[in-house]
């Protein structure tokens, strides 16, 4: 068998080197480098696992090592037993021990990889195991011309016993995908793990002290025989000290049997990224001083039009929660005759609703969080949209709207601003922007915008702590928002449930699981996916899980297809994102959350407006929305084993005792998520700063 391979053409130019080779020995491809060849640069390599007299077990096992040319880059990496293929790496990730030891190496940053071996079911008592380095070639092919494999080179072997009463050998095993450097501040880190049976959790440490836990994520999935080997991603945040020299993360696996493993430790440089060249402290003073003249002589040559406006500021014009929240409080707000004008930094489906409701919008194009005079044109184009359109007051929605929010508090405008992101001020800028490095120009204007705003409105108590300490005295508070409650009761009682399951493919008699919510890492889908297909209580229960919130093309979307492929249950379901979501509610049982940041979900409260329990993490806001045994269930995030005890709970309860939790939670969400609350909430910081000054008297 030659495993995880590249595709086929691989396969096809490793058959090519066979043909040039006399029989299986993989020894004699490494003489045909020449004397000279060999010697005309350094080659490191080792077989780390197996070592000389390891015992192997029956069936599939790991190997794997490092190997580094001087100027040759792997192609890839062939593993034999006894002589015979077995398998071929094109993957390779960086080993920090290799990369100091080898520094002046410039290939050094892709020297480890892993594999694995498939013994077969032939009786042996002895195993020789070989790797083979296939180093670039000198000269890259052309266009359209079939890949050669380069040099080879000669890894290691060993020679192992093998014992049909062990297990697989080199397991588990895991390690930190490693940067050469870390910076001081909120960073992430991520790594892989592989085991014979799932990881259910990683907790991290940084210098020893405990880091919380990391984010895993299931991956690929071998197996032969009665042996299966499960590999994982995981990733997680840490705090990096400022002027710290160099510190230690390491990190224990918990499988889910309960047993553990410690990764090797990764001692990481820290050194401040190296920033562009940008304007200093006078030059930007300068730049906004212009804005501001700008915008004031704007301001005094505008006519104000008849009708004032509020000033929107969003994220995201796409479908989603906090677009949601933010859709549903324009449409009542506009009943009751206020005006608005909309800036958002991405276009989306909401944006021809919009228009078509008479509300401007201006796509401003990503925010220039590294780029500070690009940072202060963009508010100032902001600015000017909103005097255009005689903005009285601001609305922002989302952390990410502080353009906004600072362009309208330029212009004295009160600001009110929804906050739905549950992340600590300074990892915020991680999560919302990646990679790239928000100058801190950037980031003071926002903490300043967040001191000035009238109100700071949160879904959850435990959202607002995260910020508060930023806010200016009684600026933060919380709101409960609420849904349509009219049109959910009137669907409910108006589509018959069990002619929907039928047209939806839900079986009469399953208890129908429902995960809402865009497929992305941190609402946990590959995990929920993993719990439910590996429970053997849930394989015997007539079950099934469907998935709404697929978007096509985009990776997170793929890797669960291809993890719910890999499980090869039927009873898991993918779906898209669509707007007609009322019927998933009405025809599912549970609705079931597997996210590790979540403020306050709006699926949530719309699965209990149709008297549906939850079981969900216990993660922000939601422990202040559901009770355990009462209107739902919970569990610990980012862990595997309690997500699927949760399942397993769920299953466990008899249907009528779930209706009574659905009930409740009904009772919950009718009496404290009433959309007029929040309605009149926003109406009362809004509406009055808008009214034309006649007549407020």
């Amino acid at each position: 068998m030659l495993s995880r391979g590249r595709g086929t053409r691989w396969r096809a130019a490793l058959r090519g080197r066979r043909r040039r080779t006399a029989g299986p020995d993989w020894e004699a491809a490494v003489e045909e480098t020449s004397a000279d060849e060999r010697h005309e640069a350094r080659w490191k390599a080792r077989l780390d696992t197996p070592v000389d007299g390891a015992v192997l077990g029956p069936s599939i096992n790991v190997v794997g090592g490092w190997a580094v040319h001087e100027w040759r880059r792997l192609q890839g990496v062939l593993v034999t037993v006894d002589g015979r293929p077995q398998a071929f790496v094109t993957e390779f990730h960086e080993r920090r021990d290799v990369a100091r030891r080898w520094a002046d190496f410039p290939t050094v940053d892709r020297a480890g990889w892993t594999a694995e071996v498939d013994l077969g079911d032939t009786p042996r008592t002895e195993a020789v195991v070989s790797a083979y380095a296939f180093l670039e070639p000198r000269r890259r092919p052309l266009l359209g011309v079939p890949p050669r494999l380069g040099p080879v080179r000669h890894i290691g072997s060993a020679r192992c016993e093998v014992r049909s009463d062990v297990g697989p050998s080199g397991l588990p095993v895991g390690h930190f995908l490693q940067p050469d450097q870390l910076a001081p501040g909120y960073v992430r880190v991520a790594g892989m793990a592989k085991a014979t049976e799932d990881v259910a959790s990683v907790e991290l440490r940084l210098d020893g002290r405990p880091a919380g836990p990391a984010r895993v994520t299931p991956g690929l999935t071998v197996g032969a025989g009665s042996v299966t080997i499960t590999s994982c991603r995981f990733d997680g945040v840490v705090e990096v000290p400022a002027g710290a020299g160099t510190v230690s993360v390491s990190a224990t696996a918990t499988l889910v049997s309960g047993r553990t493993f410690e990764l090797d430790p990764w001692h990481a440089e820290v050194r401040a990224p190296v920033s562009p060249v940008v304007p200093d402290a006078t030059r930007l003073a300068l730049v906004r001083d212009r804005s501001v003249a700008r915008l004031a002589a704007l301001a005094r040559g505008t006519a104000q039009p008849d009708e004032p406006r509020v000033l929107v500021a969003t994220h995201d014009l796409n479908l989603g929660g906090g677009q949601l929240y933010l859709h549903e409080l324009m449409r009542r707000l506009a009943r009751r005759g206020v005006r608005f004008a909309l800036t958002s930094p991405r276009s989306g489906v909401l944006v021809d609703e919009l228009e078509a409701l008479g509300v401007p919008v201006l796509v401003t194009g990503p925010t220039q969080v590294a780029d500070p005079e690009a940072y202060e044109a963009q508010v100032a184009d902001i600015a000017a949209w909103s005097v255009q359109h005689g903005c009285r007051s601001v609305l922002a929605n989302t952390m990410t709207a502080f353009a906004g929010a600072d362009a309208g508090l330029r212009l004295g405008l009160p600001l009110v601003w929804a906050v739905h992101e549950s992340y600590p001020f300074g990892q915020f800028w991680m999560e919302a922007f990646g990679a790239a490095v928000a100058h801190e120009y950037v980031v003071e204007r926002a903490r300043q915008s967040l001191a000035a705003a009238a109100r700071v409105v949160f879904e959850a108590g435990s959202t607002r702590d995260l910020l508060e300490p930023l806010l200016a005295p009684g600026a933060g508070v919380v709101v409960p928002y609420g849904v349509d409650l009219l049109a959910i009761e009137r669907f409910r009682d108006g589509v018959d449930r069990a002619a929907l399951r039928a047209e939806l493919g839900i079986r009469p008699d399953a208890l129908a699981l429902l995960c809402m919510g865009t497929v992305e890492p941190r609402k946990g889908q590959l995990g929920l996916a993993q719990a439910f297909a590996r429970s053997g209580p849930l394989r015997g229960a007539d079950a099934q899980l469907v998935f709404v919130g697929a978007v096509d093309g985009t990776p997170d979307t793929e890797d669960l297809h291809d993890l719910v492929a890999g499980l090869d249950d039927p009873r898991i379901r993918v779906e898209p994102v669509q707007p007609d979501i009322h019927r998933w509610y009405h025809a599912s049982d549970v609705l079931v959350c597997a996210s590790d940041v979540e403020s306050l979900p709006r699926s949530m409260l719309e699965a209990m407006a149709f008297g549906r329990p939850v079981a969900s993490t216990a993660v922000f806001g939601i422990p202040e929305l559901v009770t355990d045994g009462e209107s739902g269930f919970l569990c610990r995030d980012r862990d595997l084993a309690a997500l699927r005890a949760m399942l397993e709970r769920v299953a466990g309860t008899g249907r009528e005792a779930l209706a009574a939790m659905g009930a409740r939670a009904r009772d919950v969400v009718t009496s404290r998520h009433d959309p007029a609350v929040y309605e009149r909430y926003y109406a009362d910081q809004l509406v009055a700063a808008v009214e034309p000054a006649a007549e407020r008297g």
